[in-house]
């Protein structure tokens, strides 16, 4: 959501220690990092529309943001790619939309389950990123790409037809594999996947049980990037929607 202001108010110019009149932009302060602007100027005194419009929804996009119907129509309107890191991430004020996804073995075979022949269901938790963990994590691919792209995270959990758009309806919902896809292209709306070669654990750093750690996940993200800003990427189908691709 985008919140505009208009004043002629001396006073209110002074505060804002103005002397002419100007166009400010106030990103998100949920979103900003620690070397981020809490306010950018728009760089000429001179308003063009098309300008003022890239301006406007590049600058107030965080650098890395929460996936959702906004972001992406944000980067539509700034006519630039994004690239979506699908995986199990609690979303800022999601969590009642979050549901736990176990695996169950087969119900009655010998051996099978807890107990022999029980067919107690077989549960494995798998601690879910904290948003801003991730976003930090992975911010080295945003400021890689300042302005070329739009990093957005998205909880796979949640995500189910998005990940199908994108080829990732495979993915495990209650594990760390992590799928990156990207919408962009020379149509502007080509969609691009790929899964990461191992999962990503939970606790940043953390790579003793053979898990990427934050640098692994950012040096595959940009190795894609550079293949897709150069061209080099094949799109995914046109997914069509199928009532099997989902659970009810």
């Amino acid at each position: 959501m985008l919140r505009f202001g208009y004043t002629t108010s001396t006073e209110v110019m002074e505060h804002l220690k103005l002397k002419d009149s100007a166009v400010l932009i106030y990103p998100a302060k949920r979103y900003l990092g620690p070397t981020d602007k809490e306010r950018i100027r728009f760089p000429s005194k001179r308003l063009y529309q098309n300008a003022l419009q890239s301006f406007i929804f590049l600058e107030s996009a965080p650098l890395v943001g929460l996936f959702d119907w906004r972001s992406a129509e944000r980067a539509l309107a700034a006519d630039v790619p994004i690239l979506i890191i699908f995986a199990k991430v609690d979303e800022p004020g999601s969590d009642y939309l979050h549901h736990e996804h176990h695996s169950y073995h087969d119900h009655g075979g010998e051996g099978e389950g807890s107990g022999e022949g029980s067919g107690e269901a077989v549960v494995a938790e798998v601690e879910a990123w904290k948003f801003d963990a991730l976003a930090s994590a992975v911010r080295a691919i945003a400021e890689a790409h300042r302005h070329d792209i739009h990093v957005l995270l998205g909880d796979k959990r949640y995500h189910t037809y998005e990940l199908n758009s994108y080829g990732l309806g495979k993915m495990g919902m209650d594990d760390h594999s992590v799928g990156l896809g990207i919408r962009g292209g020379e149509s502007g709306s080509d969609h691009y996947s790929r899964v990461l070669s191992k999962p990503f654990s939970s606790t940043p750093g953390e790579t003793a049980d053979g898990s990427l750690s934050a640098t692994d996940v950012v040096v595959e993200a940009l190795e894609y990037l550079e293949l897709f800003f150069g061209n080099e990427l094949t799109p995914e189908p046109e997914h069509r929607y199928d009532s099997h691709d989902y659970d009810y």
